[in-house]
């Protein structure tokens, strides 16, 4: 090899050398100080998270004023979710003013949310292709309130 031709790996070196602790330079600069102090997140987002108002409400807390309903979604399909999953937050609910009518979603997005079929899903998931579901009841696929004109929706398998 001749005199001077490995200057180009020594500038190639520099340069990756120069990259390499400019990138240290920058991470360092970025990354909170409280970064990785409880885990791969700011240490601080808990305190943040913490000073937000509370907007939903323990899954148990409806159960207190809707027994009866509380009592069918126990006995129903639907029993591990969430009041709040299909309903609003509870604070939407029972407010500072009192007590206030609590909206109530009773679109087909919503059921189309969770059963819509899906490859994807595990096959023991109730799925269901709502064009041919629909259509083979002769029902209209517009009408907003399609599913809950069968189906109880806190105990869907029930007929209404």
């Amino acid at each position: 090899m001749g005199k001077g031709h490995h200057r180009h790996l020594i500038r190639a070196a520099i340069l990756l050398g120069a990259a390499i602790f400019l990138f240290f330079v920058v991470r360092a600069l970025l990354i909170p100080k409280s970064f990785g102090l409880y885990g791969h997140f700011r240490g601080e987002n808990l305190a943040e998270q913490a000073s937000l108002p509370i907007v939903h409400g323990n899954p148990n807390s409806c159960a207190e004023c809707h027994d009866d309903v509380w009592k069918i979604k126990l006995a129903g399909r639907h029993a591990a979710v969430p009041c709040q999953d299909c309903h609003a937050p509870l604070t939407q609910h029972v407010t500072e003013d009192g007590v206030q009518p609590m909206p109530i979603h009773k679109t087909f997005a919503l059921c189309a949310r969770c059963h819509q079929k899906l490859e994807a899903k595990p096959k023991t998931f109730p799925q269901i292709d709502f064009h041919e579901h629909v259509v083979s009841k002769d029902k209209n696929l517009e009408n907003e309130e399609i599913c809950l004109s069968c189906h109880q929706p806190h105990s869907p398998m029930g007929e209404k």
